[in-house]
């Protein structure tokens, strides 16, 4: 009995985790922020090179580094953000792993969240190399100035 009672009130606080997360993610205006980037007109392969730099994988061109301190800025927010979905889908998993009690299903359920930790992880050490270029590549005062307007 105890089990369903824990595992839905889990399932509950996933959902408002998930929940928070959006609201966050729409009140900092990333949903529209994402449309307007100065590098969805480049090229996948120019994207790829921007992030290669801003996670410090190969040397910053000091002609790409606005950009590449504009891609370093978005890693480190869309990582931030994503702690509130990747808690609340694990939340939800294990509660609903509690309130099924099915091994089976808590089997897959167990892959999937060591999946999503990987990921997560894998994630974290990404935005944490971004926040160290960031650190090491402040940006010019004519691109503060900007930014500030």
């Amino acid at each position: 009995m105890w089990q369903g009672a824990l595992g839905l009130a889990l399932s509950v606080c996933g959902l408002a985790l998930l929940i928070l997360g959006m609201v966050k993610r729409l009140r900092s205006g990333g949903f529209l922020s994402d449309w307007s980037a100065p590098i969805v007109v480049l090229s996948q392969s120019q994207r790829r090179l921007l992030v290669r730099q801003a996670t410090g994988k190969v040397p910053a061109d000091p002609e790409l580094l606005p950009l590449a301190r504009d891609v370093a800025r978005r890693l480190v927010r869309a990582e931030r953000l994503s702690r509130f979905g990747v808690g609340g889908v694990a939340l939800g998993l294990i509660g609903q792993v509690l309130l099924l009690a099915r091994l089976p299903f808590a089997l897959v359920a167990g892959g999937f969240l060591l999946v999503l930790a990987i990921a997560a992880r894998l994630a974290h050490k990404r935005a944490g190399r971004a926040e160290l270029f960031l650190r090491n590549h402040p940006p010019a005062e004519a691109e503060q100035a900007i930014r500030s307007t």
